[in-house]
């Protein structure tokens, strides 16, 4: 094993949150105190990105591409696992791993393709808050852009109250995503026996090929690397005794229950949108190709019948809001984790 760097990853949280010992008994103390990671990285696999995506797959095939969601978060699961095991155990997030095992011009080829990849991502988030604050306020989308941009600047000085404050903000967001689209589908009244049938894996996802094709879109926008780098590092924002084994492997217990517990969040809410678009937007004409569809659909009788709502709408893009101002903290996170790792 590489000797552990003394740069820490992402230096100013780096085991500053004290948690229980492991020979103390309280299971929802302990918990309580590791749960937060996990809901920074769940951000990333229900960003703006993932919107379009869930929601023109269920605007063409119902409820058929659950599985593909399923499947998605069940390698998420997986990968995510590896971070935390990574960070934990080594002390080293995925950069800096990297990094010590490969020469300085590969080091650098390797940090600007994963600069790029970080800004594609975060991109998602820009756009859909700057398209949400047009919804909502009629704002120019260029000056939502610029607003969208002081987001990052507010992550920093968060940063410096601790990351326990930044990840109960993004969890209460996620909270409040997850209200606004389970109340939306509840007012849509989907049928629950399609859609178990749905959660169930096809052959049809294979040989159909827009299914297919689709269904790569659903993977490719929920697993993104930039989630890998991050939790590699935050996994490490925990304070106990690394010298320990019994304390490094009940801190590997717990990150892994928090990181699994954000991910069926992050599952639940893609679904719903799935099941908003397999509901109400099934069959209609054209596909739901851009945010201002989604809006004016909602809203609109001849698509959505009675269910049909200004109300509707204003929260759909309150969630877009939400879901793209969290995701930029994320994302800002992890280029920050990638630049400080490689460099």
């Amino acid at each position: 094993m590489n000797k552990t760097p003394e740069q820490k990853s992402l230096e100013e949280i780096n085991a500053s949150v004290k948690v229980p010992s492991v020979y103390e008994d309280s299971l929802v103390r302990k918990f309580i105190a590791y749960s937060g990671p996990g809901a920074l990285v769940a951000v990333g696999y229900m960003d703006p990105g993932n919107w379009l995506t869930s929601l023109s797959g269920g605007s063409q095939f119902k409820y058929q591409l659950l599985s593909v969601l399923l499947i998605s978060i069940l390698v998420a699961m997986f990968m995510q696992m590896l971070s935390i095991k990574l960070g934990i155990t080594t002390q080293q997030d995925l950069a800096q791993a990297i990094a010590s095992r490969v020469s300085r011009p590969v080091r650098y080829v390797l940090w600007i393709l994963n600069e790029i990849a970080m800004m594609a991502t975060d991109m998602t988030g820009v756009v859909g808050t700057a398209i949400a604050l047009n919804l909502l306020f009629k704002i120019p989308l260029i000056f939502g852009v610029i607003l969208t941009i002081f987001d990052v600047l507010v992550v920093l000085v968060f940063l410096r109250f601790g990351i326990k404050r930044i990840e109960w903000i993004v969890l209460i967001g996620i909270l409040i995503v997850g209200l606004i689209f389970g109340i939306e589908v509840f007012r849509a009244n989907p049928n629950w026996t399609a859609i178990w049938n749905g959660v169930l894996p096809t052959s049809k996802v294979l040989t159909n090929h827009t299914m297919l094709a689709l269904s790569l879109g659903i993977v490719g926008a929920t697993i993104m690397p930039h989630n890998l780098y991050l939790h590699s590092s935050l996994a490490q924002s925990r304070r106990y005794d690394y010298n320990d084994p019994k304390q490094v492997t009940e801190a590997l217990h717990f990150a892994n229950w928090d990181s699994n517990t954000h991910l069926v969040l992050a599952l639940i809410i893609n679904a719903l949108l799935l099941i908003l678009g397999g509901t109400l937007f099934y069959h209609t004409k054209g596909n739901l190709m851009t945010f201002q569809d989604v809006f004016n659909g909602l809203k609109d009788p001849v698509l959505v019948g009675h269910l049909a709502s200004p109300l509707m709408s204003w929260l759909f893009a309150l969630a877009l809001l939400i879901t793209g101002l969290i995701s930029s903290i994320s994302s800002t996170l992890a280029g920050q984790i990638v630049m400080e790792g490689y460099l």
